[in-house]
C-alpha cells in the first residue's frame, strides 16, 4: 500500500513494528424466496460476527498524509431481516416494496497501548449503518405508456463512533413518465421524462467523506442532490 492513502497506509517499519490478528467473519443466513405469475417475494434473515476489526488511526491531520497507525479494536455483531416482493395487479400495473431491517453494533471500547479508553464504543452502533431501509414503487406499462414513481427511505446515520453525531432521515421521491411509438415512421422512437428528487429533499447524502471522529461534530458531510428534471429520447434502428 502506498504511505499516504488505503487502509494499511503506514511504513514497513511501522507495520513490522505491529502485532495484528488477522480479521475474520462467521456468517449464518436463512431466507425463503417464492415466485408466482402474480407474486414473487424473497425474506431473509442473517447474524455475522466480526472478529478483530483492524482500523487505520490517523496520524496527524489528514492534509499531511502521515503513514497511519493500525491496529485490532474489537469484534462487530450484526443482524437484520430483509424482504421484497413485487405484485402484479393487472398485467399493465405493478407495485414493488423492499425493506430492511439492520441492527450492528461495536462490541469493545477502543483503548491505546496504555489500555486507556481512546473511544467508548462498546455497544454503540456502527457508523454509517442506518437501522431502516425502505422502498415502494408503483409501474405502468401498456406497452407504449409507461411510467414509475417511487420512494426511497433513509434512516438516522451515526457519524461518530460514540454515536453523539447524526444525520436525520429522509424520504427521496422520484419518478418517470415516457411513450414507446411502435408504429409508422416514429416506429422504435422513445421519449421519457425522469424527475429525481420530485420534491425538492434537503438531506445529506454522504458521510464520512474524511473518515469518522471518535466524538463530536466533524462535518464530514456531503449535501444531497437537489430536485432535477431529465428529457431523454431513445430510436432503434
Amino acid at each position: 500500500s502506498s504511505a499516504t492513502g488505503g487502509p494499511f497506509a503506514t511504513t514497513q517499519a511501522g507495520f513490522d513494528a505491529l502485532d495484528l490478528k488477522p480479521e475474520t467473519s462467521t456468517t449464518y443466513e436463512l431466507g425463503f424466496r417464492t415466485k408466482s405469475p402474480v407474486f414473487q417475494g424473497v425474506v431473509a434473515g442473517y447474524y455475522v460476527d466480526f472478529k478483530d476489526r483492524i482500523i487505520a488511526f490517523a496520524n496527524g491531520s489528514g492534509i499531511q498524509g502521515n503513514p497511519a497507525i493500525l491496529q485490532n479494536v474489537g469484534d462487530v455483531r450484526s443482524w437484520g431481516i430483509e424482504a421484497a416482493g413485487t405484485f402484479r395487479v393487472t398485467p399493465d400495473l405493478s407495485l414493488f416494496g423492499s425493506y430492511a431491517y439492520n441492527d450492528s453494533e461495536y462490541r469493545d471500547d477502543v483503548v491505546n497501548a496504555a489500555n486507556v479508553v481512546i473511544a467508548a464504543t462498546a455497544g454503540k452502533t456502527v457508523v454509517n449503518s442506518p437501522r431502516h431501509l425502505a422502498k415502494g414503487e408503483i409501474t405502468w406499462d401498456n406497452g407504449n405508456i409507461f411510467a414509475r414513481v417511487g420512494a426511497n427511505y433513509t434512516s438516522k446515520r451515526y457519524y461518530s463512533f460514540e454515536n453523539d453525531a447524526a444525520v436525520g432521515g429522509f424520504v427521496i421521491v422520484d419518478a418517470s413518465i415516457g411513450y414507446r411509438f411502435t408504429d409508422g415512421m416514429l416506429g422504435g422512437l422513445t421519449i421519457q421524462a425522469n424527475a429525481t428528487n420530485l420534491f425538492d429533499k434537503a438531506y445529506v447524502s454522504t458521510i464520512g467523506t474524511n473518515g469518522f471522529a471518535n466524538r463530536g461534530d466533524s462535518q464530514t458531510l456531503l449535501a444531497g442532490a437537489p430536485q432535477q428534471f431529465f428529457v431523454t429520447l431513445k430510436g432503434d434502428f
